[in-house]
């Protein structure tokens, strides 16, 4: 066995030799561009616009700027103007001097907007053949656009755009290049940006202490200095991180802030996390994120992948995900066996501790916004939606955007309209909760639940504005929604109301209990409107503690045939409520995961289906289909075959023990959880390794089954029990003739 000197010095020296061809290559390119631009007769053009006249709007420019118009500019007397043959110097008195090789009014705010921040010497003077290219800095001010902000320091924006700086901080290999859109954006709509950068040898080179931290520290201190500024009104910071290492230098950011001030956390007013976290040291996904910086479009993860198999078919769709080339699989295992050294170092693990332990449990109660995709080859989704999870568990108001398909950092180009549009939904949810915001002023959502529990109805306008307000809760969910045990599995339960508080009292009440109800909560009974109501109005209250999955009857189809829909005419008077309810259902989730052990799902397995991920690729924000994987999810059921069979429903597949065994190894699963089917005895478990079980929670089923009801706990190590119990005395009343419905639908 070697010693640790060459187990790290290997890979390093691998890992090296790849720096050094992807630096050389973007050193050729930066003096290709070069020369191009100082060829011919672009230097005479550029030597002409230095000497050109300075006197057409000068006078105008210094007359019109006051004294104190001037003290606004005054926290960039430092600054070093990437602009050719413009001094600015501004002093912090009532001096003020104004360089005379300033060209224009017009020069004079394209150097405002583009300030670099970064400690410089005294300018030099502009010289033909150099670069017009600002050098990378660590941190860089972007200014509203001259429409949003005029010269006196008022704005036509809102005044907390003017009074809040957006702080951009980048993934791994990012340059001030490529955060420009995203300052953009920002500026483009009155905020004032900060766009922070680390190169990557100084990650690649990191030490406790070193030259990374030091340039967070120079940041912190930056923007501390900001915040102290005397201002009438208060400043506010908004963070916007990109991938692990943007999530990790915010971290940084926190654990400075808690140190230096620690009223500086409540400044801080939003977060937005782009493809990221992995809230653990993990060599595979560090290695990969190294590998794609390293590569750039070279990179298999600048494509994205369909699922966690090579090629998969969704829908009929078949999609071929692209494997990596020898060198990027060489270089992968290097990586990973150099970050398997260097994260377990006892500096650089506690480090990385200490600050995943701040984003953990001390982020500033503010609202957050996650920007993922299924499809990102370096940050897991599963691994995302978990920290989420955690997020809201700890009171935090999450908002989540799976982009399904687009590559790691990518979903700004992949998307541009949903990118900036959940961007836009997002800001603007996070003044109005600053002025109290829908939950605060219109819904009173205690008082609701006891209205309900006590055979009330909510008004129209009420079950409206719930409705709104739970699909923006159900909106940030995936597909397959993480859920951490303890927690309690429930069936079907079809508008049976009493029978579903009966099921709260042998089960516990939420938010002690939390709970998964596999779907089906409408039709055949007579309580569907209260069932669905009730559920609702626990998901509004305790988001983090109940999660509602979609069941074939979650149907506009189905609940105008079998129930709902005509006891929503017969409770209100018209189909308003009918299609309040039914706009929800198309919000609803697919499926849920505990632990990444059990899969919940209403129905059953689907031959266009056989992994995890694929599932997340549902389109699921519309009417269930008739045929395909979203169909089979909710309408398929378990049968004592091998494979496949035709389903007497005629909808949905009839699956056997191999295709259930095959999906719980394909996917490291211990067990399926379902409903969608009757059973006697409350609870079953099919096939002999038992790995599928259907829960069903009304007890005697349609008012005249006879049968028991159930739920499944598993416990905080993943343990089960079953609790059950029968129909209470005002279902026992409610017995009524058979309908002509089969009950197999």
């Amino acid at each position: 066995m070697g010693s640790l000197s060459g187990i790290i010095q290997r890979p390093l020296v691998a890992a090296a030799a790849v720096i050094a061809a992807s630096v050389s290559a973007d050193v050729s390119d930066k003096f290709s561009s070069l020369r191009s631009l100082v060829r011919g007769s672009e230097s005479d053009q550029i030597a002409a616009s230095v000497s050109g006249s300075v006197h057409d709007e000068r006078s105008l420019w210094v007359s019109q700027i006051s004294d104190s118009k001037l003290k606004d500019f005054s926290f960039v007397s430092r600054i070093r103007l990437p602009v050719p043959n413009v001094d600015l110097l501004l002093a912090p008195n009532p001096t003020y001097y104004l360089s005379p090789s300033v060209t224009s009014l017009s020069a004079l705010r394209s150097a405002y907007q583009s300030a670099e921040l970064a400690k410089a010497s005294k300018p030099a003077a502009f010289t033909v053949g150099a670069s017009l290219v600002a050098p990378d800095v660590s941190y860089k001010w972007h200014l509203p656009e001259t429409s949003a902000l005029d010269l006196s320091g008022s704005s036509s924006c809102a005044s907390e755009k003017n009074r809040t700086v957006v702080v951009l901080l980048g993934w791994l290999g990012s340059k001030q290049k490529h955060l420009k859109k995203y300052a953009d954006w920002y500026t483009s709509r009155g905020y004032h940006v900060i766009t922070f950068t680390l190169p990557m040898n100084e990650i690649m080179s990191y030490k406790v202490g070193g030259k990374a931290e030091k340039n967070v520290d120079s940041l912190v201190n930056h923007l501390a200095d900001w915040l102290d500024e005397e201002e009438q009104q208060q400043k506010n910071l908004v963070f916007h991180t990109f991938s692990n290492t943007g999530w990790l230098t915010y971290g940084a950011i926190l654990e400075k802030f808690q140190k230096q001030d620690s009223s500086l956390m409540g400044r801080v007013k939003a977060c937005i996390v782009d493809s990221a976290p992995v809230a653990a040291a993990d060599p595979t996904v560090w290695a990969s994120g190294f590998s794609a910086a390293l590569l750039k479009k070279n990179s298999v993860a600048t494509r994205g992948s369909a699922s966690s198999s090579c090629e998969s078919n969704i829908g009929g769709v078949n999609f071929s995900e692209p494997k990596p080339a020898v060198t990027e699989t060489a270089l992968l295992l290097i990586l990973e066996k150099f970050f398997g050294v260097i994260l377990n170092l006892p500096k650089v693990n506690r480090r990385l501790a200490d600050v995943v332990e701040t984003l953990s449990s001390s982020q500033p109660r503010c609202p957050q916004l996650y920007i993922y995709s299924s499809a990102d080859r370096v940050i897991p989704a599963g691994q995302v939606e978990s920290f989420i999870v955690e997020q809201r568990k700890a009171g935090h108001e999450v908002r989540a955007c799976n982009f399904i398909s687009s590559p790691h950092v990518d979903h700004f180009r992949s998307n541009p309209e949903l990118y900036t549009a959940e961007l836009n939904r997002f800001m603007n949810k996070k003044k109005s909760n600053a002025s109290g915001g829908i939950k605060g002023r219109a819904m009173d959502l205690d008082q609701w639940i006891s209205k309900v529990k006590d055979g009330q109805h909510l008004s129209e306008d009420e079950l409206q504005l719930l409705c709104e307000y739970v699909k923006e809760i159900l909106i940030e969910q995936s597909n397959v929604q993480p859920v951490n045990s303890p927690v309690t599995v429930c069936g079907d339960i079809h508008g049976q109301f009493h029978d579903l508080m009966k099921l709260f009292q042998t089960g516990g009440h939420v938010p002690d209990t939390n709970y998964i109800f596999m779907g089906d909560f409408v039709d055949r009974g007579y309580n569907s409107l209260e069932v669905f109501t009730i559920l609702l109005l626990l998901k509004a209250r305790h988001p983090a503690n109940i999660t509602l999955l979609r069941g074939n009857h979650e149907s506009r189809q189905l609940t105008q045939v079998y129930g709902f829909y005509d006891e929503c005419q017969r409770k209100y008077g018209n189909a308003n409520a009918w299609r309040y309810c039914t706009d929800v259902f198309d919000y609803l989730t697919i499926s849920a995961i505990i632990d990444s052990t059990v899969l919940c799902v209403h129905g059953g397995l689907s031959p266009d289906v056989r992994t995890i991920d694929q599932i997340r690729l549902v389109d699921r924000n519309c009417e269930i289909p008739h045929e395909g994987p979203f169909c089979d999810l909710m309408w398929s059921d378990p049968e004592d075959i091998e494979t496949w069979a035709v389903s007497p429903r005629g909808a949905g597949w009839l699956f056997g023990s191999r295709v259930t065994t095959e999906f719980n190894h394909i996917n490291k699963l211990d067990l399926v959880c379902r409903a969608h089917q009757l059973v006697q005895e409350g609870l079953k478990y099919m096939f002999q390794d038992k790995g599928l079980v259907t829960v069903w929670s009304a007890p005697n089923y349609c008012y005249r089954c006879g049968n028991v009801a159930s739920i499944l706990i598993f416990d905080e190590n993943m343990e089960r029990d079953v609790k059950y119990f029968n129909e209470t005395e005002e279902n026992n009343q409610m017995r009524g003739p058979r309908t002509g419905v089969p009950y197999f639908l």
